[in-house]
């Protein structure tokens, strides 16, 4: 009976993405954000699962496309508060780290697709983040995860360092440092 409970509840919720896009979250929206020490490291990398999504303008893209880069991959929704509250950080952290060959992907699992991220980005002024979508949301099964927020750090490689389900303070140094130490070793050091 509780595996019958708890599935009703995750599938009401992966529904509930017919909800208008909402406003940026404020403080005191009881969107609690988690420090680095969240993030649950893995004691051996794992390939990254192989997800698929689109961008912006429709073109079909795998993980596999940003091998070369870290990849911060994060699984958010409109519809969920705590993602709301974690994006402009994301976007900072893209801001401060894009130029050093890291990439966020922002995977968006709305169903109302580009306009509502879109929409979202306009009113949270987020300006760093490309929109990525997967409107179909098996990108939650994909990537083996329940819950959302959801963020992946795969090094260079393709492979999985580690994961934090739950909303964290991206821009916070100690999570600037976690994603640095993905980066592979500079040339001639």
């Amino acid at each position: 009976m509780a595996i019958v409970t708890v599935a009703a509840v995750v599938v009401y919720s992966l529904f509930a993405a017919d909800e208008p896009a909402p406003s940026a979250p404020t403080a005191g929206t009881g969107a609690a954000l988690g420090a680095v020490g969240q993030f649950v490291a893995l004691d051996t990398p794992v390939a990254a699962p192989a997800l698929k999504f689109t961008d912006e303008k429709g073109k079909s893209l795998t993980l596999a496309d940003f091998r070369g880069k870290v990849v911060v991959l994060n699984l958010w929704a409109t519809w969920c508060t705590p993602c709301l509250a974690e994006m402009p950080m994301l976007d900072r952290l893209q801001k401060q780290l894009g130029e050093e060959g890291v990439i966020v992907i922002a995977l968006s699992l709305d169903r109302g697709g580009k306009d509502v991220v879109s929409t979202f980005y306009s009113q949270a002024g987020i300006r760093h983040l490309g929109i990525f979508l997967d409107p179909s949301m098996r990108s939650i099964s994909d990537a083996r995860t329940s819950g959302l927020p959801t963020t992946l750090l795969i090094n260079a490689d393709g492979m999985e360092l580690g994961r934090v389900t739950g909303p964290m303070e991206w821009d916070a140094q100690a999570a600037i440092d976690l994603v640095r130490k993905a980066l592979p070793p500079a040339a001639g050091k």
